[in-house]
């Protein structure tokens, strides 16, 4: 076996040990924000998040430094559409960090955005992994607020989003817990 380069630098992991954001109410810092189109054309807003205070402070960014996949992505973007039946909210996430930087007045460039801070809701969200074939959870922020509100702890803890498009079987479960779900004294053949 050939020893890869730069073996000594690079940092352990193992299965199952990656650690995700518990749900809930965070003060975040927007490190980054530029504007985009979606894939139907329309404007949105991406703002790059970490956490800026408590037990979790600097999460993201601990964990972009240990990614050792190229290319590297930001691990916490929210993203916010600004046209349409959007600009409430829209409307909502300017008022929300503006509220949390005293003096701080939205003047149209997102650069000024940098270095801001935002309340942030997180919610825990179920999604289907190409890559094992089975549905996993991660945490994602959903929805901002003021950094008082979060402070203060004036917040609901956002549920838990299952997936929606999940197969179901003919008793209404997924087809994925089913195979995962075999009996150990189960003795017929099994179709696969």
């Amino acid at each position: 076996m050939k020893k890869p380069q730069e073996w000594e630098k690079i940092a352990p992991a193992l299965p199952g040990e990656f650690q995700q954001l518990p749900p809930g109410g965070y003060v975040c810092v927007i490190n980054n924000a530029h504007v985009l189109n979606s894939q139907s054309g329309k404007e949105m807003l991406v703002l790059e998040l970490d956490v800026a205070e408590g037990e979790y402070k600097y999460f993201f960014d601990k964990q972009f430094k240990a990614n050792t996949f190229e290319p590297k992505k930001w691990p916490c973007v929210y993203y916010q559409m600004t046209e349409g039946n959007s600009q409430r909210y829209f409307k909502g996430l300017i008022t929300s960090i503006e509220k949390s930087n005293s003096g701080y007045t939205w003047d149209w460039d997102e650069q000024t955005l940098r270095g801001k801070l935002i309340g942030m809701l997180f919610q825990r969200t179920e999604y289907f992994a190409s890559t094992s074939g089975d549905y996993k959870w991660n945490v994602k922020p959903m929805a901002p607020r003021s950094v008082d509100k979060i402070r203060s702890g004036e917040f609901k803890v956002p549920e838990d989003k299952p997936a929606t498009n999940k197969p179901t079987n003919v008793n209404g479960k997924s087809t994925t817990e089913n195979v995962n779900n075999i009996p150990d004294d189960y003795e017929d053949d099994l179709p696969f």
